[in-house]
């Protein structure tokens, strides 16, 4: 017989950790959410993050940026076609296909077409390469209900849902 499946919520989040804002925005958020929740809903909660840009965020980088917000969060890391591969499966995006950088030099650059919001980080990369990518974040329930956000969230709004998914 199969053991019974925990009963667990979990938010992921793609992005990367050379982001400026949205990125450490977002995961801050959802550790202040999994914070406000009572300790017994907070171990039921897993956040997860998803790096975009694997190139850069090798196991031990990501996991000092994410020990920032909270220790125990679970940090991903991939091929980016396969990363990129999850993100589609999941609508983040409709299109993703590997692109040099403007000089010509293959740095692990990536271009990302989005249909949610999204934000991109052309501009003063020390590697010469944009990141691009989805800014939605998708909470799951135990019973595969789903939450999906793509903007404006703020850590009550998270907790929330978490609570509803957890307790239905």
């Amino acid at each position: 017989m199969d053991e019974p499946t925990p009963n667990t919520a979990t938010a992921i989040f793609f992005g990367f950790t050379n982001c400026h804002d949205i990125c450490p925005t977002t995961m801050a958020d959802l550790a202040a959410a999994r914070r406000s929740l009572p300790t017994s809903a907070a171990s039921k909660v897993n956040l997860v993050f998803v790096t975009v840009d694997p190139k850069r965020d090798t196991p031990p980088v990501l996991r000092r940026w994410l020990d920032q917000f909270d220790p125990d969060i679970v940090g991903l890391r991939g091929p980016v076609r396969r990363v990129h591969r999850a993100e589609d499966s999941l609508y983040a995006s409709n299109s993703s296909k590997s692109s040099p950088t403007p000089e010509g030099t293959d740095a692990g650059a990536h271009e990302h077409q989005s249909t949610e919001e999204g934000h991109t980080h052309p501009d003063g990369d020390p590697d010469g390469y944009a990141v691009d990518h989805s800014s939605v974040v998708y909470l799951f329930g135990p019973d595969g209900s789903t939450v999906i956000y793509t903007g404006g969230a703020t850590p009550p709004d998270y907790a929330a849902d978490l609570t509803r998914l957890l307790y239905p």
